[in-house]
């Protein structure tokens, strides 16, 4: 027979690590700096998960040549740091680099693919849930979409809300 106290440990254990990770996530969206990248919207529904919207964003496809490199090459597969400017209205990469920036605003990300100057990226920010009976919507307004996304200091990024024609989703 095992002991309780043991099965309560261990129950206790994985209630703390699914609780730090939530809290996490939810410190990024609270204290993260939030800037607005426009997007277009792919792939609106799933049978069995429901809603949702597959990004893909300017940010997604980064030409080489238009920016700072502190690295000669990004291999698939490899992590880096994307500063951005956020003069603008939307946030624009200006340099690259496999290593963090000491400062200013930056997003992590891994290199999807790589060939003649061009890298294809994902930041884990690709897919959002959204209610019951949007996606068909939101895959018609595709010139429309824009994202909120909260970066904290080490580049991790989440989506905060999702906008169509200036009205959150």
């Amino acid at each position: 027979m095992v002991n309780k106290k043991l099965v309560i440990g261990i129950i206790g254990i994985w209630c703390l690590i699914l609780l730090g990770f939530i809290g996490y996530k939810q410190y990024t969206l609270q204290t993260g700096t939030e800037v607005l990248l426009k997007t277009v919207p792919v792939d609106p529904r799933d049978l069995f998960r429901g809603d949702y919207v597959v990004l893909r964003y300017g940010i997604s496809r980064i030409h080489l040549d238009s920016l700072m490199m502190v690295a000669d090459t990004f291999e698939k597969g490899a992590q880096f740091y994307l500063k951005l400017d956020t003069s603008g209205m939307y946030a624009e990469p200006i340099e690259i680099s496999k290593e963090k920036f000491d400062k200013g605003l930056f997003m992590k990300g891994t290199v999807i693919s790589s060939h003649d100057n061009m890298l294809n990226a994902k930041y884990g920010i690709e897919t959002y849930f959204v209610r019951q009976g949007t996606g068909k919507i939101i895959e018609r307004q595709i010139t429309d979409l824009e994202v909120n996304v909260a970066i904290d200091k080490n580049g991790n990024a989440l989506i905060k809300a999702l906008y169509m024609a200036n009205d959150t989703l």
